[in-house]
């Protein structure tokens, strides 16, 4: 369900009853290891810890993409970007790109990485 859809949904007060912890059903990360998917999105953001940009995969099942979160520097002179031999350096030329913003369209294969509370997310 999209947020536009959500929205839609006229809002209705009611009583639930007995709620309480339930059993979600797990996603096996491990059909999708290996494969590869296209990078559909490439986002900046600003956060807690500054700079990083968040690139996303096509969906992957239904609306479970893969991502990877990758940080950025501030320079002297407030400049934003990334130096030699940082992640991102690395990242972009693995991948034959000089930007981050060409990352879209590029083919990327799918791992996963576990998470503090043992989830496994995918990632490339």
């Amino acid at each position: 369900m999209t947020n536009d859809e959500y929205k839609a949904i006229p809002e209705e007060v009611i009583d639930l009853g007995e709620t309480g912890i339930i059993e979600l059903p797990k996603f096996n990360a491990s059909n999708y290891i290996g494969k590869k998917f296209k990078v559909e999105k490439v986002t900046e953001h600003k956060g807690q810890y500054g700079f990083f940009v968040k690139f996303t995969t096509a969906p992957v099942e239904g609306e479970i993409r893969a991502s990877r979160v990758i940080g950025l520097q501030i320079d002297i002179n407030g400049k934003v970007g990334w130096g030699i031999g940082t992640k991102m350096a690395q990242f972009l030329s693995k991948y034959g790109v000089s930007h981050y913003r060409n990352m879209i369209g590029k083919e990327v294969i799918v791992q996963t990485v576990t998470g503090k509370d043992g989830t496994d997310y995918l990632t490339f």
